[in-house]
């Protein structure tokens, strides 16, 4: 994408692009070469991320897509453009959606700004595991939410608690350890969930990502000590509501999109009760998220 300034005595261009998983941009005044930077990422979905955040970021200058009209004139409507079909919407995409629906009610995010990369490889050295990709995507989104428990918080995903920052996050893993080499650490591993998980309430392969300020209710984790029908870095949550664990989801993207997908089109409504829409008889009914989820989930 290129985009450009021009104010002033300012009339310059920047340009972004991904190839791989390097992020490739060039920038300079218009009319000259510019200069080409390259930035070598985890992923291409890492890179992609990053690249979004530079856009919002220039935009936010007041950069504008090459070929834009000039400020004060008016911009024909046009529709948005469909996704191409079977397209599965990129981590950043699915945070704008819902930054923009949960704009239009009384509660708020509490989003904080985006993780570094350099903190990201800091704390996966640290926890000696990498995140999984749209994790990593999301740090780099947002480097989870302000630490809080206020009302006023719309959830990232309904039923847990505020998204953790990089800081929290290692905290919490290091006390987890702590407490799982004192209190488990000769147990022996139990089966649980239809063979998805396994009975640690805490383990140094789990890592947490959500929990209240004090990590002391229902915490969410990404679980890489699977069970045998589960899948390494699948979503889970342990705490003293689910003391024998609850599975969520296969993975973290997974649970996300499915859940943007169902607010932002209002098929699941996040109101007193939590509302479904039934297609059949078109009305709608009392539903849990888990239980909204676990439908979209069976074959």
């Amino acid at each position: 994408m290129r985009l450009t300034y021009a104010k002033g005595t300012s009339n310059k261009f920047w340009e972004g692009r991904v190839e791989g998983r390097t992020l490739v941009v060039r920038f300079g005044k218009n009319g000259t070469e510019g200069q080409t930077k390259k930035k070598a990422l985890a992923s291409s979905t890492a890179a992609t991320a990053e690249l979004e955040k530079l856009i919002g970021e220039k935009r936010r200058k007041g950069y504008v897509q090459a070929g834009a009209p000039a400020a004060g004139k008016p911009v024909p409507a046009k529709k948005t453009p469909r996704r191409a079909a079977g397209k599965t919407p990129s981590i950043a995409e699915l945070w704008a959606s819902l930054e923009e629906f949960v704009a239009t009610t009384p509660q708020r995010l509490h989003l904080n700004p985006p993780a570094k990369e350099k903190a990201i490889r800091a704390a996966e050295r640290t926890m000696k595991q990498s995140f999984p990709d749209d994790f990593r995507a999301s740090l780099l989104v947002h480097d989870g939410q302000e630490k809080g428990d206020g009302d006023d918080t719309f959830p990232w995903l309904s039923g847990h608690p505020r998204l953790a920052s990089l800081d929290r996050i290692v905290e919490a893993w290091k006390d987890q350890c702590e407490t799982h080499e004192k209190f488990q650490g000769s147990d022996a591993p139990i089966e649980i969930d239809k063979g998805r998980m396994m009975h640690y309430l805490w383990h140094p392969k789990r890592i947490p990502i959500a929990g209240n300020p004090w990590w002391d209710q229902d915490n969410t984790y990404l679980d890489f000590i699977p069970g045998p029908n589960g899948a390494p870095g699948q979503l889970v949550c342990f705490g003293k509501g689910y003391v024998d664990g609850l599975w969520c989801s296969a993975s973290f993207g997974a649970a996300f999109a499915l859940y943007v997908d169902a607010v932002v089109s209002r098929k699941w409504l996040w109101e007193k009760g939590c509302f479904a829409a039934d297609a059949k008889d078109k009305k709608r009914r009392r539903m849990s998220w888990s239980t909204y989820a676990a439908k979209q989930r069976a074959p």
